[in-house]
């Protein structure tokens, strides 16, 4: 099990105990880093300064060394046994007197002589002589330049003096030594020969033994960069001569030529050591010198010291912080409780206690302010809640409110009554599995839509198994920021509605039926007139009583047309006139037929006109045609009978208006003819039936006649009155 832990950085809590860990543990933190400061800087300066003391120290005595070798070497070059013996080439008697200074002195030594030309009379090692030396300095002494320096003696010298064993002990082959060479004069100042003295200091521990007692310090003497003399010693008591600096302080040393001082392990001990170079004539390093202290019993008392500081600053720390953390409960716990209270309000607890346990301060000023505050609000909120409710109560369609996941959060009482199911039982419902229907996918795409959609219709498949024929609406939800929380539906229950309508549709379809029926009849009545009409003319002998039966025939056939085409017509109200003046004018034809060809042109819109305007304009064209072809073609004359039927704009905003226009060109009407004062049975009609449907006619006699009649139809006239 991981517990994670997640700390909030803006709580006031969280600042506060911020705040007291910086107030606390700054200043402790920084008392602590000081004071340690403080006496490290302290144990510094002090093993410096006892370190600078003791490295001068080793510096005086390995200078009073020299010093002392020195006086040697000008001792036995003024002996004044010294100075007959070489004039008179009595080698050993010098060799006598090199033993005797030679067992004065120390082990280690190397005491040679030479005469003028540098070749060797006695050395003290052996009694070998007559060879030529290679110490350059006992040369430099001929030239009258006595020495006292540190360098090397190669291996060479070393075996000649017998010291190769004590050398070697040290893991070098030549060694190093404290080098003192004089000239030997005679009593006119003449160099008649040269001393050398040389001190081997490989396994020589005069020096560091003297300053180990003196400081307790260590001492070590290097050659280049091997210990070479020591007071160091290994786990066995044995100095370690013969071992080697670290690297990184020969490097210092011995090839930068630089004093080098600092806290090293060496050992198995930590010691603040010193180095200093050693140089040789040539200003060249050829070894070091080394002192150096434990400081490991010192470091304990620090550490023990910094130890204690470190646990008295943490039990301040824990206190200061403890204290600290009690006043931040005093002040934040009536703040976390103020919170708690808020969020049981948004949750929609109107009824919480608003208590903080805090009084006096601004903490409980604080409180007491919000307490106002929230019973301002919960009141507020109270009242926009029955507000809504209210509003929610007064809507008597089923009205539903479902999330971004289609899941039901609202469910109204007549939602319910539509569906069959109860308000518990569809709260957290999916939509789908509460509306069945057979268009889900269609109301799903309506959702998704995140618009208005207004006018949807779908069959309800209830609950009980019944039906309901709907039609809604739909609109997202949106919160304060804009974002979609989900959609509102509210459904209208048209069953009703749409079964009244079914059963209008019905009575319709009858009455239309019952329509037809009735204008077929009407026809079969007017073609029987017609008919009777006919027979009856078959028994009239005067010519103008048989026209007249002629004209009242067409004026029925003219009639009958209009009921055929209404019972043959899909729409029982309205007929296509353009195809009803084709029929028409060419059954007239037929019925005057003259022995001239009239031909017959017509240019009608597709005009559909209603039974009120259809009657009497086809009785119109009747007579106007009928008056065509009797008197506009006399004498068998070749001619035209023109119809036109246009719909015509009165005005911007008129569209029921018609312009019918029969003109011929034939004989035309006699001169002065006023069609208002005709007593023409024909014409007075055509001016009756012209006043029926609100009419103007207009009558051109020129090249023929042309009536002109402008009219609307009747219904049309009926939606402008309305």
């Amino acid at each position: 099990m991981v517990l994670k832990l997640k700390i909030d950085f803006k709580s006031i809590s969280i600042r506060l105990l911020l705040l007291v860990l910086v107030i606390t543990i700054v200043p402790i933190a920084f008392l602590t880093y000081n004071n340690d400061k403080v006496l490290t800087s302290d144990k510094d300066d002090q093993l410096k300064d006892k370190i600078h003391d003791v490295s001068a120290l080793v510096e005086q005595v390995y200078n009073s060394k020299m010093a002392a070798d020195q006086m040697e070497a000008i001792k036995l070059s003024q002996d004044p046994r010294m100075l007959p013996a070489i004039i008179e080439g009595n080698n050993s008697r010098v060799k006598q007197i090199v033993d005797e200074y030679s067992r004065k002195g120390q082990t280690n030594y190397i005491i040679t002589v030479v005469d003028e030309q540098g070749i060797v009379i006695a050395r003290s090692a052996n009694n070998q002589s007559g060879d030529r030396t290679t110490n350059r300095l006992i040369y430099d002494a001929l030239k009258g330049r006595g020495t006292s320096i540190t360098d090397v003696l190669d291996s060479q010298v070393i075996e000649s003096n017998n010291l190769s064993a004590q050398v070697n002990a040290t893991q070098m082959s030549d060694g190093l030594a404290i080098i003192n060479t004089e000239p030997i004069k005679n009593a006119d100042g003449e160099i008649i020969g040269a001393v050398s003295i040389s001190e081997v200091l490989n396994n020589n521990n005069e020096i560091v033994d003297y300053i180990t007692e003196e400081t307790n310090a260590y001492c070590s003497i290097f050659q280049n960069d091997t210990r070479i003399a020591t007071t160091l010693m290994d786990s066995n008591n044995n100095k370690i001569i013969g071992t080697r600096v670290l690297p990184e302080i020969s490097h210092e040393v011995l090839y930068n030529g630089k004093t080098v001082e600092g806290i090293y392990p060496i050992n198995n001990l930590t010691l603040y050591t010193h180095y200093e170079p050693l140089r040789n004539a040539d200003n060249v390093t050829v070894g070091m010198l080394f002192v150096g202290y434990n400081v490991e019993p010192g470091l304990q008392r620090l550490y023990h010291m910094q130890e204690q500081a470190i646990i008295t600053a943490l039990a301040a720390s824990i206190i200061f912080i403890s204290i600290g953390y009690i006043m931040v409960r005093t002040i934040t716990r009536p703040i976390k409780r103020i919170v708690t209270i808020a969020n049981s309000i948004a949750a929609g607890n109107l009824e919480t206690p608003v208590e903080t346990g805090a009084s006096g301060g601004e903490i409980g000023e604080l409180s007491v302010a919000i307490k106002q505050m929230v019973s301002y609000m919960v009141t507020n909120i109270k009242e926009r809640i029955n507000y809504n409710e209210s509003i929610l109560k007064g809507i008597s369609d089923p009205m539903l409110v479902v999330d971004n996941e289609d899941r039901i959060t609202f469910f109204n009482e007549p939602a319910s009554s539509l569906t069959g199911f109860t308000q518990q039982e569809a709260i957290g419902q999916s939509l789908f599995n509460v509306l069945y229907s057979d268009r889900e996918i269609h109301l799903r795409d309506i959702i998704r839509k995140k618009d208005v959609v207004r006018g949807f219709e779908m069959i309800l498949r209830q609950r009980t198994g019944g039906k309901a024929i709907v039609r809604g609406s739909s609109s997202p939800i949106k919160d304060a920021n804009g974002n979609d929380i989900g959609t509102i539906i509210l459904l209208h229950d048209i069953t009703k509605e749409r079964e009244a309508d079914e059963k209008i549709k019905a009575s319709l379809r009858e009455k239309e039926v019952l329509l037809k029926e009735i204008h077929h009849r009407v026809k079969n009545n007017l073609q029987i007139i017609s008919s009777l009409l006919n027979l009856q003319s078959g028994y009239i002998k005067d010519k103008q009583s048989l026209g007249m039966f002629k004209e009242s025939q067409n004026r029925v056939r003219s009639m009958a047309l209009i009921h055929e085409k209404l019972y043959q017509s899909k729409d029982i109200a309205r007929i296509d006139f353009a195809e009803y003046i084709k029929n028409l004018t060419g059954n007239l034809i037929r019925s005057y037929g003259t022995g001239a060809p009239v031909r017959l042109k017509i240019n009608a819109d597709s005009v559909s006109l209603g039974i009120d305007t259809a009657i009497p304009c086809g009785l119109i064209i009747n007579e106007i045609v009928t008056n065509a072809l009797k008197y506009a073609f006399p004498d068998n004359r070749v001619g035209e009978i023109r119809i036109e039927l246009t719909q015509v704009e009165i005005d911007d905003n008129d569209n029921g208006h018609y312009r019918l226009v029969i003109a011929d060109n034939g004989v035309g009407l006699p001169e002065g003819f006023d069609i208002r004062k005709t007593t023409s049975l024909g014409l007075q009609i055509v001016t009756t039936l012209t006043d029926q449907i609100k009419g103007h006619i207009e009558v051109k006699n020129g090249n023929g006649t042309e009536f002109i009649i402008t009219f609307q139809d009747a219904k049309s006239k009926g939606r402008q009155g309305q």
